[in-house]
């Protein structure tokens, strides 16, 4: 910055020495005004600027001598100057640059006043100057587009409108322009093909950017945009190569012109990653004070705050973060990332969430904001955010080259909290895989994570493994932190092992631990809890004793021993002991007012079992605050929920404790179990039997310990007792009475349940003797246990009166009984007699069936012989018809050469033989009338018999000719009404058809008339054989095959007679 001041007075230092001496007073005047523009523009050619200004205003102000032209020359020279200004002004930044902007605004307000709208200079000039305010570009392209009208190859006009075409994004329309400036002039300025790289290049065509930028450079080798392009394209191909050409190409254009804001800023984002701290900030405070662009402005601070923060000055990085962030347009987003870290080192989480939201808005896909945000959503406690977020981050490409494990590590944790272990485990394991993967020996820290997430997914076994091969490796490299981690792993391990019911291995390891470091008083917490499980409760008291030795105000230990003596009906110890808590607020927790709140419930249950209310009310009031206050500082405390829930039901407020366990139940999938068995009982209490009894299995499944599992068994059995299920009831008794075999109580119900069984049983209309002999068993048992009740010195649980009452009912049950098996006995008899008798008569119905079934297949086989024999019977004179049928063919064949001459003959032969037979029909009729009916057999009676009426009725009646569809039809159905008898073949089929109406139309041979002839005289005979099977049909079912046998050979002769 110092430099550019000084370039600065140096410039404005320069005097117009070399001007003329005659440049003076009145010497301006002498000339005309056309003559300085002349002399003005020589000296513009020779770089010399200050006096080109400096002439064309001494002559406007001086030259004031008119003359024919002179209008023309003012316009022109101050057109030549707001041309330069204009220039300039692009140049320029910050004030400077606004007079500049000023004094063209003069100039062209001057110019408007001379009213020349047809001035293409002056449009142009006007044009570019209004480009240097972006809300009046339209009007700049109004004059552009004026000059083109007149001059479409204007060159200037191209530029200008290629310029806000690519302003306001139109690359295509920007390309076009650029490319009608070299149309028009190939050889045009180098900055052209610049601008029109820069177009490929914002149309993602970057071969084509590339060889525009080369072509630049072939025109121009000066050219520093060009250089700039084409580094810029070397860069991003991030290649060793290329960038190293890259930045040779940067450092050429940096030598032509060290002035280039945007030069400067990519130099000084090379230096900040090679690590040059000190010459990073240097470039970038150049190229910051050399741009008014604010992108640039805002790359620029950026790459300045990350060299505060790469050398830890933070709040320098801070401010210059700050600065990126507001100089930066919404495009712009990195250096939200810089200030977010910023303010996470702050610990203002919250503005570095919303300024890691709106970088993602933009870049979705940024793996280090995705990261960061990650963290604090999960801070938040918003872990499904988190894992999507923790997800991308895994899943992308670049994190796979970077191998980012600590992204694992807080998914990790993510699906820990979220309770989904077995995600947790893998995520650790793709950590523990990507960190070995380089070479180092993953923390032992992972591996004691892995086993407790392995632990609490109910897996063991896999964590006991886990624990070892930690144990293993601490060995070889524990670290700075070899003896801690060997203490949490060995007490780890021993958690391991209460999970697998290895409670003397645990208590072994706990020892061993406590002997080592007698001040490890987990260990004595974990020994009573064990102890307590056992039922061992003076060894529990013993070990929490033991943890107050060492700490007074143990929280943890002072509740154990509370609810100890809570469970033993010590009030007072309690109250002491939880009192000691209350007092030390400090250290007060969820978990002493549960404690508290459940003493305060034990005092209830006594006040209202001597009918104190007023002292049960004051309990109750006490255990609802208590519990209250439990929720305030844990408001997902199932336990103190639970406390509520039993704290209403103590007194007349059953539906509302029932409604606060079952939300207590839905609430959690691992929900206290005292939870349910207090739904159970409220169930039970109201009179929701179903319900209670689902409570009651449910709470089964969750209970480890024989006495609770006793106060369950009983419960459920009450519940089935009630719903009229004794059986069941009796069952669950049973099994509580193996686990308290003494227990007055269960000796009791179950009594009851037995006698309520027997007495459904003998309320049954009709049982079955081994259940009533086992109900007889039963009832011995239970008439023992009331008995035992009843005379029992030292019991007191239940009352004597009511068991000797029910061993009363079990002694007149008993006495029932006998009579009832008898009777039951009897019928048992009567019903295996009828069971007898039915299956004899199902033999007897069985055999007669098969002799049936017999008879029917002899008699089948019978007929199926009868039937062989007539198919073949019937099959003979067809053979021998066929045979003469064949015969006169012979003979036609021979006679075909003198088929012509007997046509005539054969058609008067056709029509006698017409007439003849009709004749036969007629008489075969009457005969076939007065024939007795036959016998026929069975199996022959069938459809067809209809079928031989119609084909009678058929040739009585006179058809028309008929068609040759109709006669094939015909025929077909003849051959439908043989082939169903099984009696015919093919040859007394053709002669059927050429006995059909349709032949006595054609023109047949003699040897077919013939065979016409003989099958007209069988006819009557089938029909009449027809007549007879119906006839016979109506009159019997069957015939014998004797009768049968003679009656086809009869059929047979008569067929041979009438085929002679």
């Amino acid at each position: 910055m110092q430099r550019l001041k000084e370039a600065s007075v140096a410039s404005k230092k320069q005097k117009v020495e070399d001007l003329p001496e005659v440049l003076t007073g009145i010497c301006v005047q002498e000339k005309s005004l056309r003559s300085w523009i002349h002399m003005a523009l020589a000296y513009y050619s020779r770089g010399s600027f200050e006096n080109f200004v400096y002439l064309l205003e001494a002559a406007i102000a001086g030259c004031l001598r008119t003359y024919a032209s002179y209008k023309e020359d003012l316009a022109r020279a101050n057109v030549l100057l707001a041309a330069y200004f204009t220039r300039q002004a692009y140049k320029e930044l910050g004030s400077r640059k606004n007079a500049l902007q000023a004094k063209v605004t003069n100039i062209l307000r001057l110019l408007d006043g001379m009213k020349r709208p047809e001035d293409r200079q002056l449009l142009v000039v006007t044009g570019y100057a209004l480009m240097l305010n972006p809300g009046r570009a339209q009007e700049a392209d109004a004059n552009f587009v004026a000059v083109l009208r007149h001059v479409p190859s204007h060159i200037p006009a191209l530029i200008g409108r290629g310029c806000l075409a690519y302003n306001r994004q139109d690359y295509i329309g920007a390309l076009g322009f650029f490319k009608s400036v070299l149309m028009h002039q190939p050889r045009g300025p180098a900055d052209v093909r610049v601008a029109i790289a820069h177009c490929f290049l914002k149309l993602g065509n970057l071969d084509s950017a590339r060889r525009s930028f080369e072509l630049a450079l072939e025109h121009n080798g000066r050219c520093q945009n060009a250089l700039l392009g084409i580094a810029i394209l070397k860069l991003n191909q991030r290649e060793k190569a290329s960038i190293r050409e890259g930045i040779n190409l940067l450092c050429a254009a940096h030598e032509l012109n060290n002035r280039h804001p945007v030069v400067l800023s990519i130099l000084s984002s090379h230096f900040y990653y090679v690590r040059d701290y000190n010459s990073t900030p240097t470039l970038a405070g150049n190229s910051y004070v050399l741009t008014d662009i604010p992108q640039l402005q805002s790359q620029n601070c950026f790459q300045i705050a990350r060299c505060f923060h790469a050398t830890k000055q933070y709040d320098q990085a801070t401010d210059f973060y700050t600065l990126a962030v507001r100089l930066a347009p919404e495009s712009y987003v990195l250096p939200q990332l810089g200030l977010a870290q910023m303010n996470l080192r702050r610990g203002e989480q919250g503005k570095a969430k919303v300024g890691l939201e709106i970088l993602l808005k933009v870049m979705p896909n940024q793996i280090d904001a995705m990261r960061l945000l990650a963290k604090i959503y999960l801070a938040e406690k918003r872990i499904d955010e988190t894992i999507k977020l923790l997800l991308k981050v895994v899943e992308s490409r670049c994190l796979s080259r970077l191998r980012d494990y600590d992204s694992w590590l807080s998914l990790a944790l993510a699906y820990e909290q979220k309770q989904r272990w077995n995600h947790a485990i893998e995520a650790y394991q793709r950590a523990m895989r990507i960190y070995g993967g380089k070479g180092d020996a993953y923390p032992i820290e992972w591996l004691n994570n892995v086993a407790v997430i392995q632990k609490l997914a109910q897996m063991p076994q896999k964590a006991l493994e886990t624990i070892d091969e930690a144990l293993g490796l601490i060995g070889t490299k524990g670290g700075d932190h070899k003896e801690t981690n060997m203490l949490t792993l060995r007490f780890n391990r021993g958690r391991i092992l209460e999970e697998l019911h290895r409670c003397d291995l645990a208590t072994v390891a706990y020892k061993d631990i406590v002997a080592e470091y007698p001040n490890y008083l987990d260990c004595y917490l974990r020994l009573g809890v064990m102890a307590l499980r056992q039922n061992d409760v003076i060894p529990a008291i013993d070990y929490f004793k033991d943890v107050l030795k060492h700490d007074n105000d143990s929280l943890a230990a002072r509740s154990s021993l509370g609810n100890i003596y809570v469970t033993l009906g010590l009030t007072t110890q309690a109250m002491y002991c939880l009192n000691v808590i209350l007092n030390n607020s400090a250290k007060l927790d969820a978990f002493t007012l549960v404690a508290v709140g459940n003493v305060c419930l034990k005092k209830i249950q006594r006040s209202l079992a001597t009918g104190d209310n007023e002292a049960a009310k004051r309990h109750q009031q006490k255990a609802l605050l208590f519990f209250a206050k439990a929720l305030d500082r844990d408001p997902r405390n199932l336990w103190a929920a639970n406390g509520i829930g039993a704290a209403l039901s103590c007194r007349r407020h059953q539906a509302a404790g029932e409604a606060v366990f079952k939300q207590i139940v839905e609430a959690s999938k691992v929900c206290p179990p005292s939870a349910i068995l207090n739904l159970a009982h409220m169930a039970l209490e109201l009179g929701k039997h179903q319900d209670a009894i689902e409570a009651y299995r449910q709470c089964l499944e969750h209970s480890s310990r024989p006495n609770n599992s006793v106060e369950v068994m009983l419960g459920l059995a009450k519940a089935l007792f009630l719903s009229g299920n004794a059986a069941a009831s009796k069952m669950w008794l049973s099994k509580a009475r193996h686990l308290a075999p003494q227990d007055p109580v269960v000796m009791f119900n179950l009594g009851l349940a037995i006698q309520e069984d027997a007495e459904q049983l003998l309320g049954r209309p009709r049982g079955k003797s081994l259940d009533l002999m086992k109900a007889e068993l039963e009832l011995q048992g239970a008439f023992g246990f009331f008995d035992y009740l009843a005379n029992c010195e030292g019991q007191t649980e239940v009352p004597k009166s009511d068991a000797a009452e029910k061993a009363n009912t079990c002694q007149s049950l008993l006495t029932k009984l006998p009579i009832e098996l008898q009777r039951l006995r009897e019928l048992e008899v009567l019903d295996e007699e009828r069971i007898r008798l039915q299956e004899e008569l199902q033999k007897e119905e069985h055999e007669q069936r098969q002799q049936q079934r017999l008879q029917r297949e002899q008699e089948m086989a019978k007929r199926q012989a009868v039937l062989d024999r007539t198919k073949k019977l019937l099959k003979e004179p067809n053979d021998q018809a066929h045979k003469k049928e064949k015969g006169h063919r012979g003979k036609k064949n021979e006679d075909d050469q003198d088929e012509d001459e007997e046509r005539e003959g054969k058609k008067r032969k056709r029509s006698a033989s017409k007439a003849e037979k009709s004749a036969k029909k007629k008489k075969t009729k009457d005969e076939a009338e007065k024939q007795p009916d036959k016998y026929k057999s069975k199996e022959f009676i069938d459809s067809d018999d209809n079928e031989s009426e119609g084909s009678e009725d058929d040739s009585a009646t006179k058809y028309k000719r008929p068609s040759r569809k109709d006669s094939a039809k015909k025929r077909k159905n003849q051959k439908a009404i043989y082939s169903s008898s099984d009696n015919t073949d093919e040859e007394v089929i053709e002669e059927d058809e050429n006995s059909s109406p349709e032949m006595e139309q054609m023109d047949v041979d003699s040897e077919s008339k013939s065979v016409s002839d003989s099958e007209s005289e069988t006819e009557p005979l089938q029909n009449n054989i027809n007549n007879n099977y119906q006839d016979n049909s109506n009159e019997n079912d069957g015939m014998s095959p004797e009768t049968t046998i003679r009656y086809m050979e009869e059929l047979q002769r008569r067929m041979q007679a009438s085929t002679k």
